[in-house]
């Protein structure tokens, strides 16, 4: 892959993160690599909320995380039952 293409590769998966509604990270464990890094400051600085499986090990990114949440909770977030 060139640097062109990593570039246009990178904006691309920036620009489906603007048309999420929410950014939901599975990290299992609390683990969290320097892409995902960079994700969610992305999303944080979009003002999207960022949902995490595991609670982050860095104490520096939990502040821009919305919540600690498991799958069936995202679930409930995300399809919210009828009233």
């Amino acid at each position: 892959m060139t640097a062109d293409e990593a570039r246009d590769a990178i904006r691309q998966h920036l620009e489906r993160m603007d048309r999420a509604e929410i950014i939901f990270v599975f990290n299992k464990g609390g683990y969290v690599g320097n892409s995902v890094v960079m994700e969610i400051g992305y999303a944080y600085a979009r003002h999207k909320p960022v949902y995490v499986l595991a609670p982050l090990h860095d104490p520096f990114l939990r502040p821009l995380v919305s919540a600690v949440v498991s799958i069936e909770e995202l679930m409930q977030l995300v399809y919210p039952a009828p009233a």
